[in-house]
């Protein structure tokens, strides 16, 4: 009698890893997806803050970056109330309702009006700080 297969034992054996290493696989993927919308998210974010103070220098008039009621999104808003850009974070990334900062003022020198931090959050719960320093409005990014 010749042996010509796999016993239902040893197939079952390499179906578990197969899908063992399948999930690891996907596991590890979310997470690393997450990590880089989170990061792309926070450094456009400090980019619109530039482009904020920038036309605030360049046009000699207060501009601001104002910050959704709902947290999801934010305005660059420029001399004469002008709409610069509008902008919504990623899905499942969002400014803290508990964070100090509820909009951000450039006066027409580049100096913030007020400097503190500003607190974004994520779907799984991490939170990231994001700071602002007095004078010229430099700003520190998280560390992810």
């Amino acid at each position: 009698m010749s042996n010509r297969g796999f016993t239902f034992t040893e197939l079952l054996l390499v179906l578990t890893i197969t899908f063992t290493l399948f999930a690891t696989v996907l596991i590890i993927g979310r997470n690393y997806t997450e990590k880089q919308l989170t990061e792309q998210a926070i450094v456009q974010f400090t980019l619109d803050l530039y482009a904020v103070q920038s036309h605030a220098i360049g046009k000699g008039a207060t501009s601001k970056l104002q910050f959704n009621s709902n947290g999801g999104g934010y305005v660059g808003i420029g001399d004469s109330r002008q709409i610069l850009f509008r902008r919504t974070f990623p899905k499942g990334i969002m400014i803290s309702s508990g964070s100090p900062l509820k909009e951000i003022i450039y006066t027409s020198s580049g100096s913030v009006d007020k400097f503190g931090a500003i607190q974004f959050i994520s779907d799984s719960g991490k939170v990231f700080t994001l700071r602002l320093q007095f004078g010229k409005g430099r700003v520190i990014l998280p560390e992810f």
